[in-house]
C-alpha cells in the first residue's frame, strides 16, 4: 500500500538549491518525504532493491530494482518505502548544467516526472556505477577538484541514460535544434543583457514560439534559466575566489548588488556573505 500524499502537511525541508546533494539510503517503511511545492532543483533515484514510491497528485510511480525517477523543480511530491519492504536507493538532488539539458530526457506533460527501467545488467550495472562515483566524490569533498568530480561523474551518469534511452528507441531525448542554438547562447552570455525578442531573432523563430517552445522541452522560461546561470556562476565565485560580492554581482550580469543579494538569498537560503563563509574551499 502507498502512502497517501494528502496525509501530510508537514513539509520536508529541501536541500540548499545549486549544491549538488547526494546519498546512499536504505530504509523502512517508516520513511517518506513530503514537499508540497517541489524542489528548486532535479532530484534523481535510482532503487538498488526493494520498493519505494512516488506520489505526485493521484499518481503514482513504484519504483523497484533497476528504476530510475527524475523530478524536475517545482513538481509537488511524496517519496517513500512502500508498506512491508525495506527501500535501498541513491538519490542526489542537482541543478543541470546547461550543457546537459538536450541529454535530460523529456517529462511528460501529464506525469510531471521521468521514470523508467533500466532493462538489461550491463546497463544497468553501468549507470548505477556512475551514481556511486557521484556519492564517493561529493560525500569525500576535500576542494574544488572534488567537486569537479562529482560533477563530472554526474555527468556521466546522464549520458549513460541518455545512450540507453537512444538504443531503445526513445522518443524521451532530442531537443528542437533552435532551442539547443538558444541554451547555447544563452550559457556564452548569460551576463549580458538577455532580451527575448534578440534572441528569438538570433534563432530565426517569433518571440512567442520561441518562448512556448523553450519552456516546453527544457521545462522553464528562459528567464529562470539565465537566473540560474547567473546564480550558478556567483557561487563559483564567492567560494573559489577572493572577489568581492559587489565585483561578481556585476561579473555575473546584475547592475546593482543589492538586487543580486536579494535574488542570491530567495535563491540559496542565505545572503551571499553567508554563503560564502560557511561554504569556502581553499
Amino acid at each position: 500500500m502507498a502512502i497517501n500524499l494528502n496525509n501530510y502537511v508537514k513539509n520536508t525541508p529541501s536541500p540548499p538549491p545549486g549544491i549538488l546533494v547526494s546519498d546512499y539510503y536504505k530504509n523502512d517503511d517508516t520513511y517518506h518525504i513530503y514537499r508540497s511545492t517541489g524542489t528548486k532543483d532535479w532530484l534523481m533515484i535510482y532503487t538498488i532493491s526493494g520498493r519505494g514510491g512516488v506520489s505526485i497528485g493521484e499518481k503514482q510511480f513504484i519504483l523497484s530494482a533497476g528504476t530510475i525517477a527524475i523530478l524536475p523543480p517545482g513538481v509537488p511530491h511524496n517519496y517513500y518505502t512502500v508498506n512491508g519492504h525495506i527501500w535501498e536507493m541513491l538519490w542526489c538532488h542537482f541543478i543541470p548544467r546547461p550543457t546537459w539539458i538536450e541529454w535530460l530526457p523529456k517529462i511528460a506533460k501529464n506525469q510531471s516526472i521521468f521514470y523508467t527501467e533500466i532493462k538489461g545488467k550491463s546497463e544497468s550495472c553501468t549507470i548505477y556505477e556512475s551514481i556511486q562515483k557521484v556519492i564517493q566524490y561529493n560525500l569525500h569533498s576535500k576542494n574544488h577538484f572534488h567537486y569537479e568530480l562529482a560533477m563530472n561523474a554526474l555527468e556521466e551518469t546522464i549520458l549513460h541514460l541518455a545512450n540507453y534511452l537512444h538504443l531503445q528507441n526513445s522518443s524521451a531525448l532530442s531537443l528542437d535544434s533552435r532551442v539547443k542554438e538558444a541554451v547555447e547562447y544563452l550559457t556564452e552570455h548569460y551576463n549580458q543583457t538577455i532580451q527575448v525578442d534578440e534572441l528569438a531573432k538570433h534563432v530565426s523563430l517569433s518571440p512567442s514560439r520561441l518562448s512556448h517552445l523553450y519552456k516546453e522541452q527544457v521545462g522553464e522560461p528562459i528567464i529562470e534559466t539565465v537566473k540560474k546561470l547567473r546564480l550558478k556562476q556567483a557561487e563559483r565565485l564567492l567560494l573559489y575566489t577572493t572577489r568581492t560580492i559587489n565585483e561578481i554581482s556585476h561579473e555575473v550580469g546584475y547592475n546593482t548588488p543589492d538586487y543580486f543579494t536579494r535574488k542570491f538569498t530567495e535563491f540559496f537560503g542565505e545572503n551571499p556573505s553567508v554563503y560564502r563563509k560557511k561554504g569556502k574551499v581553499t
